[in-house]
């Protein structure tokens, strides 16, 4: 009697470790899943970001050529300040709040006077002192494309050696070439030897749909 009364003690024993077991072990399970699915939201998130970064690059080398064709088709007065096109005719790196100019990004000083009026992605305006010129309608990636030029010189007025970074072409053989052979095709832009050219900074600035912000910066020569 007592022995079977033993034997019963000891198999409510075995099952009550079984349960605990059995219990902890769906604990862990339970967590296992929570941490695959956290993990899982991560990497799409981090797919997601890297696919709009990469979207805002695209963006920004669209901007690049924007500009460099609005200089093409403006390469006769480029003397002057022209705001609307977001065209400045010298560094302006001197002057303003911390006497270093414009701040294109605005994380260089704390100030907005001397600052771009950038245009965000959500139609929203930085506040600032210069205008940019900003592509219409946005990107296919609902990126909006910003831009400002400016000419790699100490002041406004004509392109000159002195004050100026600029250059004398020497090797475009005349006002003609093409693309398979030289003098095959006229290109209206390209200039003739001896001439001065300067060099143009292009600074863009890229607002993505997802608050992201880029900046590419070109220099290109004209």
């Amino acid at each position: 009697m007592q022995r079977n009364l033993a034997c019963r003690i000891d198999n409510r024993n075995q099952r009550g470790v079984a349960l605990m077991v059995a219990m902890i072990a769906l604990v862990v399970m339970a967590l296992a899943g929570v941490a695959l699915l956290r993990a899982v939201d991560t990497n799409a998130l981090v797919a997601g970001n890297l696919a709009f970064r990469q979207s805002a690059v695209n963006a920004g080398d669209s901007g690049v050529e924007s500009a460099r064709t609005w200089l093409g088709a403006n390469s006769a007065g480029l003397e002057q300040d022209l705001a609307a096109s977001g065209y400045y005719a010298s560094r302006m790196n001197v002057g303003g709040v911390d006497g270093k100019g414009i701040d294109l990004t605005g994380s260089r000083t704390t100030s907005t006077a001397d600052d771009v009026k950038w245009v965000n992605a959500d139609g929203s305006t930085q506040p600032g002192q210069y205008t940019p010129f900003c592509v219409a309608a946005k990107d296919e990636g609902g990126n909006k494309i910003c831009y400002v030029i400016h000419r790699l010189c100490d002041q406004t007025g004509p392109l000159a050696d002195a004050g100026c970074s600029s250059t004398y072409s020497a090797t475009s053989g005349g006002g003609s070439a093409g693309t398979l052979q030289q003098g095959s095709t006229y290109q209206k832009t390209i200039v003739g030897e001896g001439t001065l050219m300067g060099f143009y900074r292009i600074s863009v600035r890229v607002s993505g749909p997802r608050n992201n912000t880029g900046y590419v910066q070109a220099v290109v020569q004209y």
